[in-house]
């Protein structure tokens, strides 16, 4: 019987792809009155152009599939984060409109012309986003998308959503609901911590040491629904969203079995829980007007209230259980708009303003009795001057400033303006190879986690604290990279990185004062760190476009200067083989190896296994399903974490969820006349949060 199965499988496999013809995944494009057969890639002004075959669109059913099926050498995509060559996080676009995260969830494959990817482009609906994947999609004049799917990770995890849009002419409605879990109970760890000269009950201890075995368990729920409308004439666009988010945690928490030097406790055993939940709605706009073909002004803001309750226990044998709660109400808003002139082909010049604010009031209990309110926000300013003489160079100058000022309760304040600035620089070679080399300087602001000044307790002997003292982090960038396709079959990139880091905001592990007991962990500017990265891409689709090879060796060299100096060289590959069985099914292995990382200028190292995954996936175009296997050969995911410091020091070994079985189900399908955009209603954000944590 499994091997009648088996047969049927492989025959609605096999039998569609026999009735495709083998110009199938041969692409004839129109390109400036030249018809160029079987090209898929090119490099076409400041556009990086991608056609995506049949076959690639029936066996995806979201960006990142599409774009991992394709292999782009531009593009770094790991675990559905993509970057793009430049290192920067990607900005989905659709057809010239910002794509809101549930576009995502109806994207629909099919639809996709050609896929453009773009660095700094100098068209103003791109609203100055440094890395940008436009999709070119057909459109519906009248009509509408519906899409259901479901995921489901086993044994811990799973998400359902439904959303759909409705088009009629120049407007757009759309409405969607998506609502997921996660649990996790078989997590451990175990590892030992140690603390220098220390007080404890008003005792000096010159070293006490923890050490500890146990396991964790974690329990997520969230719901999620969200309600747009957008007008797009030939002038003006303006999108219009309302969202809500509900998260819960509805019990976590962690079981040690530990054994204490110098005999502080008595305890053989500590266990910690915590639960909370919080609820966000959620507006936002944005608009786009041409004035003519000179002028153009693109605008947006936003708007988003949570409300969080959170609460954890800490408990070490009969000893008191250390209690903490926290109820917040944070506001946030924003407003961008971005102005832009283009006098002629070869200059373009556009100011892009940003400024966003947040007020956070926070009431403590429990260990820390005390109502903490603060308000933070920065303002960016860049003007942006292009000068483009032709297809094959052109130049990006942007220089601007970053205001950025916080206060906590009426004791502490902070009001700093410090440049920014970039320099991109384009080569074209030919329609196949390119360079791009950039320069960057800016600087990062603390969060409101970080600047509170609120004293938590955390343990016995540890204490969180924020440090309204911060100062901004600054970072000087420096690349180059280049992007080789000489044929359909075979592509290439390869880049290099130079990072340069000031006053790095780092953990800082301080003796408490005889009172309190223990350790004070808080953050400090730490000294500065150098990183150097190689990376390089090549993939190849070989045996009549069945067999797709990819892989992404990667080089770093990290030195951090300052207390914890150090160096550390690492090398990690990542890689994957597919093959393609006809027009609709595909069986896939891929490959992320182990690495070691520096981190917080060499107080903290770390290193995690390597994985192997396995799919199989079905496909055709409307109905998509993959099943798959996640770090088939080991049962437990990896990792170790080693901190240093002189007060303050650990090692712990972790061991989570490793193997697991991954099922992805969707259906989409289309009704109206011609194709349209896709979806523009927003999933929301979590919002930030103001309470002192110990990450």
């Amino acid at each position: 019987m499994k091997n009648i199965y088996a047969i049927i499988l492989l025959a609605a496999c096999a039998l569609p792809a026999r009735a495709e013809t083998a110009a199938a995944d041969t692409v004839t494009t129109e390109l400036k009155e030249v018809v160029v057969k079987s090209e898929r890639a090119w490099v076409e002004g400041e556009k990086v152009v991608f056609i995506p075959t049949k076959r690639e669109k029936n066996l995806s059913n979201s960006p990142e599939s599409l774009l991992r099926k394709m292999n782009l050498p531009v593009l770094t995509i790991v675990n559905n984060q993509v970057k793009g060559l430049n290192g920067k996080d990607v900005v989905y676009f659709i057809n010239g409109v910002r794509a809101q995260a549930t576009d995502i969830a109806t994207f629909w494959p099919k639809q996709a012309k050609r896929v453009e990817y773009m660095e700094n482009p100098t068209d103003p609906r791109y609203e100055g986003c440094s890395a940008v994947i436009n999709f070119v999609m057909t459109e519906y004049e009248a009509g509408g998308v519906t899409r259901l799917e479901g995921r489901q990770t086993i044994p811990n995890s799973g998400s359902y959503s439904a959303a759909n849009k409705l088009v009629y002419h120049k407007m757009t409605y759309g409405v969607m609901f998506d609502g997921g879990y996660s649990r996790d109970h078989s997590s451990s760890s175990w590892g030992e911590d140690n603390y220098n000269g220390i007080y404890y009950n008003g005792v000096q201890y010159d070293n006490v040491k923890r050490e500890y075995d146990g396991h964790s368990w974690s329990r997520n729920d969230r719901i999620s629904a969200g309600l747009n409308a957008r007008y797009v004439s030939d002038k003006v666009t303006a999108i219009h969203t309302l969202g809500f988010r509900w998260n819960r945690n509805p019990g976590s928490g962690s079981y040690d079995a530990e054994n204490w030097s110098q005999k502080l406790f008595s305890s053989s055993s500590s266990v910690s829980n915590s639960s909370g939940r919080s609820a966000s709605p959620q507006l936002s706009g944005a608009y786009g007007i041409r004035f003519n073909p000179k002028w153009f002004l693109s605008a947006q803001w936003n708007y988003g209230y949570s409300h969080n309750d959170n609460s954890s226990m800490y408990r070490t044998g009969e000893l008191d259980p250390i209690y903490n709660a926290t109820e917040e109400d944070v506001h946030s808003a924003g407003l961008s708009f971005q102005p832009s002139f283009q006098p002629s082909k070869k200059f373009f010049t556009q100011l892009v303003v940003s400024s966003f604010m947040d007020w956070f009031s926070t009431q403590y209990a429990g260990s820390a009795d005390k109502k903490v309110d603060q308000w933070r926000g920065e303002t960016r300013a860049t003007l942006r001057f292009a000068w483009i003489p032709s297809d094959n160079f052109w130049m990006d100058l942007k220089p601007g400033f970053i205001a950025s000022y916080w206060k906590v309760d009426d004791l502490n304040s902070c009001n700093k303006v410090e440049p920014k600035g970039e320099l991109d620089i384009f080569f074209r070679i030919s329609r196949k190879l390119y360079v791009m080399t950039s320069v960057n300087y800016f600087s990062k602001t603390p969060s409101a986690s970080q600047s509170g000044d609120v004293m938590v307790r955390q343990s016995e002997l540890m204490w969180m604290q924020g440090n309204p003292a911060l100062h901004n982090a600054i970072t000087w960038w420096h690349d180059v990279r280049a992007v080789w396709m000489p044929a359909d079959w075979f592509n290439a990139s390869l880049s290099s990185w130079y990072i340069r880091e000031n006053n790095v905001l780092v953990n800082h592990y301080a003796v408490a004062d005889a009172e309190h007991g223990g350790v004070v962990n808080t953050y400090m500017n730490g000294g500065s760190g150098d990183s150097y990265v190689l990376t390089g891409t090549m993939s190849a689709n070989l045996l009549g476009n069945s067999l797709h090879i990819f892989l992404q060796p990667e080089y770093h060299f990290d030195k951090s200067y300052g207390e914890y100096a150090s160096s550390l060289n690492r090398f990690r590959l990542r890689g994957g083989v597919n093959y393609d069985l006809g027009n609709y099914c595909n069986f896939s292995v891929s490959y992320s190896g182990s690495e070691k990382y520096d981190k917080k200028l060499g107080m903290e190292r770390g290193w995690h296994s390597d994985q192997w995954n396995f799919s199989f996936t079905y496909g055709n175009s409307n109905l998509y399903l993959r099943v798959g296997v996640s770090d088939i050969f080991n049962k437990n995911w990896k990792s170790w974490t080693k901190l240093r410091g002189d007060v303050f020091s650990s090692m712990q070994y972790n061991y989570s969820i490793g193997r697991s079985l991954n099922i992805s189900l969707s259906y989409t399908f289309g009704y109206g006349k011609k194709v349209e955009k896709g979806i523009d209603i927003d999933r929301p954000q979590e919002l930030k949060s103001g309470v002192v944590t110990g990450d």
